[in-house]
């Protein structure tokens, strides 16, 4: 009997898309474990800035289309913690009281 001891890694990227509200499209790749992330113009990637720099956990983005153009929100899916894409930067959501 022979045993693998190959690991298959966690997925380092992840990418989301989606069509906008004009037609065109727009799409975001990151790192699940950092919240790391760009967008697409362009055909290049831009690292989209962040208020504060997120801790490592894991975070999902998920992207929709409005009427003109698309949104985006990215959620630390340990502590609830979300942000929105909005003048190309994260902006913490958040909480009411």
């Amino acid at each position: 009997i022979l045993f693998s001891n190959t690991v298959l890694a966690t997925e380092k990227y992840k990418l989301v898309m989606n069509e906008s509200g004009s037609g065109n499209w727009g799409a975001i790749r990151y790192e699940p474990t950092t919240g790391r992330s760009w967008h697409v113009k362009d055909s290049i990637f831009i690292e989209i800035l962040e208020q504060e720099l997120p801790e490592k956990s894991n975070y999902i983005i998920k992207i929709a289309k409005t009427n003109r153009t698309w949104s985006a929100v990215r959620m630390d899916t340990n502590s609830g913690k979300a942000w929105i894409f909005k003048d190309k930067m994260w902006k913490k959501i958040l909480e009411s009281n």
